[in-house]
């Protein structure tokens, strides 16, 4: 199901180690623990939600993710500062997305991870026969695991993904 709707900037802060297979263990991603331990050495607010975040890096032209939690603007801001002060606490590991304001579409996706993709492809065909466009050459579409962590599941055992793409 694709929804639209009009958001606020949202910052995320994200591991730069990268996420390029979606079948895997929370577990196996040592970035989250190290976003966490960030946030309170630096005496800064804990994730909005223990909702993961999936960022695509911006690093390279392949398709990559960046795993992460969102954050209050206060928290990004302090992180940033922080991160380009002080090299020892996680600099290279670490940094802040800005997912910018605007128009976004939220398709929700429940079923398998397998099955992920075609769910990105369903929602920008639907996307593209409202008439609309999207916006990911001037904004980061991210997910959201909206059961909480990746790899959790509903009672049902059914993933639920929230997939948010910029619109124009």
């Amino acid at each position: 199901m694709l929804t639209y709707h009009s958001l606020g900037p949202r910052y995320a802060i994200a591991s730069r180690q990268t996420v390029r297979d979606f079948r895997f263990d929370l577990a196996e991603i040592k970035g989250l623990k190290t976003i966490k331990d960030f946030l309170a050495f630096a005496s800064l607010d804990p994730p909005k939600s223990d909702q993961l975040t999936l960022v695509p890096s911006t690093d390279s032209d392949e398709l990559s993710c960046e795993p992460g939690f969102l954050v209050s603007k206060e928290t990004a801001d302090a992180a940033n500062e922080i991160l380009q002060t002080y090299t020892a606490v996680g600099k290279d590991s670490l940094r802040v997305h800005e997912l910018l304001q605007g128009d976004w579409a939220k398709y929700r996706y429940m079923g398998p991870y397998e099955n992920l993709g075609q769910a990105w492809e369903s929602a920008t065909t639907t996307i593209e026969n409202d008439g609309r466009k999207s916006d990911s050459k001037n904004r980061i579409p991210f997910q959201l695991y909206a059961n909480g962590d990746l790899g959790s599941e509903t009672t049902d055992n059914v993933p639920i993904v929230e997939i948010w793409i910029p619109v124009v």
